[in-house]
């Protein structure tokens, strides 16, 4: 090849090379800032759509009777989990009342003082009411009690408890226990806030 050859040459692969180095600045200021700009516009249409399909299926029958149901279920597990109770003698009566249908004798309930609305803070409507209860029973009747607290509704949960074989008595049995239980929260006019029906 000759040296004009060679000349040609660079000046063609000079003038490629500034070509792709236009077309790639081209590509990096121009089109991809659009590329990136249409995703952004697409995403946010596609969010639009979305939400326009929530609100289609929102307003449908079918979806409000599915959401009623939903709000009748929560409501129905808000019962079980939270008594009527706004104070510690709510939850004593509630206990008082298992404890006549079970054969506990030397009863006794006092109630515990915690820190617990300040763990609750947040909870605008829900408060913990505790008490401390002692009795003896013989072992069937102590089993069928627990069971029937276990299965109490409002739930009354069995916090801690002891149970030990009394001494006097062997077949009795001397049991401690600290129960805890949720209610509604009194507020500023010292009112429960009403249950939703």
């Amino acid at each position: 090849m000759t040296d004009t050859g060679k000349k040609k040459l660079r000046i063609l692969l000079g003038v490629w090379m500034l070509g792709l180095g236009a077309l790639g600045g081209m590509y990096v200021l121009v089109l991809k800032p659009q590329q990136e700009s249409l995703q952004a516009v697409q995403r946010q249409a596609d969010e639009e759509e979305q939400k326009r399909q929530e609100l289609r299926l929102a307003s449908m029958p079918t979806s409000r009777e599915k959401r009623r149901q939903q709000m009748e279920s929560l409501d129905q597990q808000r019962m079980e989990l939270v008594g009527e109770f706004t104070d510690s003698s709510g939850i004593t009566f509630a206990v008082n009342e298992l404890v006549r249908q079970h054969n506990l004798k030397n009863f006794t309930s006092s109630t515990v003082k915690c820190g617990g609305e300040a763990e609750y803070e947040k909870c605008q409507y829900l408060t913990e009411q505790r008490i401390r209860i002692s009795f003896q029973a013989d072992f069937i009747d102590f089993v069928k009690f627990v069971n029937v607290l276990e299965r109490s509704r409002p739930v009354i949960f069995v916090d801690r408890f002891t149970a030990e074989r009394d001494e006097e008595n062997p077949a009795e049995v001397q049991a401690d226990m600290e129960l805890a239980g949720f209610g509604r929260k009194k507020t500023a006019d010292n009112q429960a806030p009403e249950i939703r029906k």
